[in-house]
């Protein structure tokens, strides 16, 4: 009896997540350009407008008092009550979570700053213009900058345009326009090429990760990559949750989280083996960018707020396999796939899409068990796709012999 009472907990947990709820945070308008966060510390940013939480996204409010109304925000580091901000007309620091800004340009070759990162007390900007393209670095706090592109192709004619810096593990990331991503292990003093794996027109736009587990998303061709070796490799790992593109990603050391330009929010908590649907009830709108704080993941919608989701509710499942209650068997497969889980229910819809997106096969399942006739389908990778009546969507990579 004890044993059947922990495994009905542990499938109300599963149910829970799935079921999860989004409320919402804040009824700003607008398409948010950048967010970031810091222990309980969330900063927001649009054009013209900085929005700050210290409660985990539970509220915000405007902390957009000195910043232009033209600029348009790009990039945010929080470090404690210091928060730096990107932006097309120049680079803004505020020592006192964001009560006055002030620029900290110095004598950089023009104000379009697009991304920045830090590493102890350095600060590394972005810069996307004609002949001023490239990674510049201040070890004061913004008075003085010095070039560092050494090995990498920003400057190349035209200027591979940089999308991207981010620090991890004392390793210095950038993502470069069609020249994929490059790492700096001495201040950035020299660059090293780390896209092997990656499609060079991947337009790699984000990368977020620890020394264990690195992923990067790319905006032109839909794709989501993990690396588990610092950046020497990387494997695609979209698992057909791709829409036309990624708009944001986030890791917190488990839950690694991702929204696509079909306005779908993703979860996984097994490095992107498997994934899980999290929309639930939240509005179907552009997810622009999203941010893990504490227990709750944080998104921005195009012109619907800001909302935020409890993850806390994963607690009691084994976070190293959230699909411990489906089983596919077998797999691979020459005809029929078997498929047991407790997310199949009387009148289940599955779905078996091909490596593009498209359904090949489409079935309706029992309570707890389906069978799958995949035999007339050509050799490959497919993904099976278990919607229920109450909206639970999981995906599973299946290979056809």
């Amino acid at each position: 009896m004890k044993k059947v009472l922990q495994i009905l907990v542990l499938a109300l947990a599963v149910s829970a997540n799935v079921f999860g709820q989004w409320t919402q945070s804040s009824t700003i308008p607008g398409l948010f350009s950048a967010m970031s966060s810091e222990g309980q510390t969330v900063v927001a940013a649009k054009t013209g407008s900085v929005y700050l939480s210290n409660d985990n996204g539970a509220t915000f409010t405007s902390i957009s008092t000195g910043i232009p109304a033209s600029a348009q925000i790009s990039d945010i580091i929080i470090t404690g009550s210091k928060i730096y901000l990107a932006t097309s007309v120049g680079l803004y620091y505020s020592s006192n979570s964001g009560s006055s800004w002030i620029t900290i340009n110095g004598n950089l070759p023009n104000s379009n700053i697009t991304t920045i990162t830090k590493k102890g007390f350095d600060i590394y900007a972005g810069i996307n213009l004609s002949d001023s393209t490239g990674i510049y670095k201040s070890s004061d706090n913004g008075t003085t900058w010095t070039l560092k592109n050494a090995g990498i192709p920003c400057c190349a004619s035209p200027p591979h345009n940089i999308y991207n810096l981010r620090t991890i593990d004392n390793i210095i990331y950038a993502n470069i326009y069609a020249s994929t991503t490059y790492l700096s292990n001495d201040d950035g003093d020299s660059w090293s090429y780390a896209g092997n794996g990656i499609d060079i027109y991947g337009m790699g736009i984000d990368i977020v990760g620890n020394a264990s587990h690195l992923f990067q998303i790319s905006s032109m061709i839909g794709e989501i990559y993990h690396s588990p070796n610092v950046g020497n490799s990387w494997t695609n790992i979209n698992n057909g949750i791709g829409g036309t593109h990624f708009n944001a990603i986030a890791f917190d050391g488990i839950n690694l989280c991702t929204s696509t330009s079909n306005n779908n929010v993703f979860l996984s908590t097994n490095q992107g083996t498997s994934w899980l649907n999290i929309n639930n009830n939240l509005p179907s709108a552009s997810v622009t960018k999203l941010s893990i704080s504490g227990n709750y993941l944080i998104v921005t919608l195009n012109n619907q707020g800001i909302w935020r989701f409890d993850l806390s509710i994963l607690s009691g499942i084994n976070k190293q396999n959230i699909n411990n209650y489906t089983t596919i068997y077998p797999n691979p497969t020459s005809d029929i796939l078997n498929i047991k889980s407790t997310n199949l229910k009387a009148n289940s819809n599955i779905e078996i899409t091909n490596a593009y997106g498209q359904v090949v096969l489409s079935e309706k399942g029992t309570t707890g068990n389906a069978k799958v006739n995949m035999q007339h389908l050509p050799s490959g990778i497919y993904f099976a796709k278990i919607t229920n009546a109450n909206g639970v969507v999981e995906i599973n990579k299946v290979v056809k012999r």
